[in-house]
């Protein structure tokens, strides 16, 4: 056995495939949603962007107060007879026709109510968005159980590729708010369509096994619904308090922030939960299955908020244009809270895993509480900026409360977390050391092709000193099993040697 093996394949080693094929989605998503946003960034406003987040942010609610999270139960069961995969199927219909029907109708209303006539059309959009998303084929999820990924891969990948090329035409063609409302449709209507063709399953429409998935999906419910009114209830409350224009710097800027650390973590969670059933199923310790998964993505996602809080301005500019300046205060300050929640990420894969549902409803409760409260603080007291140091300070609450959880739940202590992740820590800082003072030397660039490239060079100094610290010190350690080990690993599967 080689010394950059893991001494015990465990968890990493059964997702370590499907990690990749994850992970090579999310960057290929992300390369392809950074030249989206360079491109629509620079024909449409805040305003435009603001609009949509708000309708956008109308479905999320609704869907929150519904989401049953029946493909979890299927993942996280054993082997789910057929009566189970008819029924979620048909739940998921009757919930998708409920949001259509309940938008639809509530549509004028809310136009009203906030002061927008121009809502009221891209609800009916909304509408049709929020049902294709429900109609997806339920055996599709077969292929997350077996940690077969690469079906994901065609999913998301071409879809989002096609709401590239719907968005970026109709920006240019119709220079409308529009043309995200209909990117985001186009990628709803491909991924509902390939999950049927991709799998031969064909669901039925029954309700026989409602019961087991309510047992289970009731306190899940629940618990994302509160967690998703304090995150999605953002665009409303700016919107009414500074206004639309307001609400597009605050999305596009929290979208950005969450760029890097996104595409570090759901790939590592996408395959998470349905290793862990697997662990779980055959007797592994969750504890240790847990720490293993925060080592990893702490290794990787920590570095990358941190970097992009730093590298802010110069992001901002080149990816988005200097009409967007205004955004960099919301990227830096939400791009360190979405570094600090890393230490957390993997709490949903571990709750479910573990079956404590009740506690994983009555957290989403107390976290919606705690974070509506800083973020109305800052809000009331600030402004924009007070919102989005709101938003960073819940993050950090989050981070706190569901560590907390997660340590209570799998019998690991503060102490475990940090004896995985001081590596990375220190590797961080390291970083941060190395880029504040190329920040002070570094010419200059007004936007453009200057930003791009100075960001290229400051991206490429962090990414190295990181590495360079983080493996320095793993050898140093005596190269024990950690993230370097798992990433070399990773890196051996997915290309062997001949």
């Amino acid at each position: 056995m080689t010394d950059d093996a893991p001494r015990s394949a465990g968890l990493f080693a059964a997702a370590a495939r499907s990690v990749s094929w994850t992970l090579g989605a999310g960057v290929i998503v992300r390369i392809l949603g950074f030249v989206s946003t360079a491109i629509a960034a620079r024909i449409l406003t805040p305003a435009d962007y603001g609009l949509v987040a708000l309708a956008m942010s109308l479905w999320y609610l609704f869907e929150s107060f519904f989401a049953f999270g029946v493909e979890s139960y299927i993942i996280r069961e054993k082997d789910p007879p057929r009566a189970v995969y008819d029924t979620a199927w048909t739940l998921n219909l009757i919930r998708g026709a409920v949001f259509a029907f309940g938008i639809v109708a509530a549509a004028p209303s809310i136009a009203s109510g906030l002061g927008d006539e121009r809502l009221g059309p891209m609800l009916y959009a909304v509408a049709a968005i929020a049902f294709l998303s429900c109609a997806r084929n339920t055996g599709f999820v077969d292929y997350s159980k077996s940690l077969k990924f690469s079906y994901e891969f065609g999913a998301v990948v071409i879809g989002k590729f096609l709401s590239i090329l719907v968005t970026i035409a109709l920006a240019v063609s119709l220079r409308s708010y529009w043309a995200l409302l209909f990117g985001v449709l186009a990628a709803e209507l491909w991924h509902a369509g390939y999950t049927y063709a991709a799998h031969p399953f064909r669901p039925r429409m029954t309700l026989s096994r409602w019961r087991d998935l309510f047992s289970f999906a009731g306190w899940l419910t629940l618990g994302r619904a509160a967690f998703s009114l304090s995150v999605k209830f953002d665009a409303i409350l700016l919107q009414k308090t500074v206004g639309t224009d307001a609400v597009g710097v605050f999305t596009v800027g929290r979208s950005v922030a969450a760029m890097p650390t996104n595409e570090m973590i759901y790939p590592v969670n996408k395959a998470l939960f349905p290793a862990l059933a697997k662990a779980a199923a055959r007797g592994e310790a969750l504890k240790s299955a847990h720490l293993e998964a925060l080592a990893l993505i702490t290794s990787l996602a920590l570095p990358a908020g941190i970097g992009l809080a730093i590298v802010a301005p110069d992001a901002v500019r080149a990816l988005l244009g200097a009409q967007w300046d205004g955004a960099v205060p919301v990227v830096q300050m939400i791009g360190a809270g979405f570094a600090v929640l890393t230490i957390a990420t993997n709490f949903d894969a571990v709750m479910m895993t573990a079956g404590r549902m009740q506690l994983y409803a009555w957290r989403g409760v107390i976290f919606a509480v705690l974070r509506i409260a800083v973020f109305l603080g800052g809000l009331f007291l600030y402004g924009l900026y007070g919102a989005a140091a709101g938003f960073a300070l819940g993050c950090v609450i989050q981070a706190i409360i569901d560590t907390t959880i997660m340590n209570r739940v799998t019998g690991a202590t503060w102490g475990d977390a940090a004896r995985r992740i001081w590596r990375s820590l220190i590797a961080s800082a390291a970083m941060t050391a190395a880029l504040f003072p190329a920040l002070a030397v570094a010419p200059e660039a007004g936007g453009g092709g200057g930003a791009l490239m100075r960001l290229a060079v400051l991206a490429a100094l962090g990414a190295t000193t990181y590495a360079v610290v983080h493996f320095a010190l793993w050898r140093l350690s005596g190269r024990p099993e950690g993230p370097e080990t798992r990433m070399l690993f990773l890196f051996r599967t997915v290309f062997p040697r001949s």
